[in-house]
């Protein structure tokens, strides 16, 4: 069904008026049904799952490490990298799955932050460095 027509004896186009009202009663009727829909689909109850927040059954096992100017302060005790590193090989040794979270103060040479960085991954424990915004 075309909208338009062409004469065979002349160049004029002659638009058909009766295809194009039917498509707009077409459209009109759509949008009416689907608006009606739209008002009873608020309505309709459904029955979801409840949700349970479990607590959990211990604690994260975790180590922050704080890399400052003056050393490594290891959940809130004050540690030199050696005893430190030596302390987390022993913990790793009974618990695989540590973990470990880096904070670098922002005057630290990123160099010491990536050295206890390598030393806590070669010890095994699962690390992360903590990013500036997340303090």
């Amino acid at each position: 069904m075309p909208f338009w027509r062409r004469d065979a004896d002349s160049d004029e186009v002659q638009f058909e008026l009766a295809p194009m009202v039917d498509v707009v009663f077409l459209l009109l009727i759509f949008f009416l049904s689907a608006t009606t829909i739209g008002k009873f689909e608020g309505k309709i109850e459904a029955n979801l799952p409840k949700v349970r927040m479990e607590k959990p059954k211990s604690k994260p096992k975790q180590i922050i490490v704080m890399v400052r100017k003056e050393g490594l302060i290891v959940n809130g005790k004050q540690m030199s990298k050696e005893t430190f590193v030596s302390k987390l090989k022993e913990i790793i040794r009974y618990d695989p799955q540590q973990y470990v979270f880096i904070d670098g103060e922002s005057e630290v040479l990123q160099g010491d932050v990536i050295e206890v960085f390598d030393q806590c991954n070669l010890a095994g424990a699962n690390v992360t460095i903590v990013p500036p915004g997340r303090r």
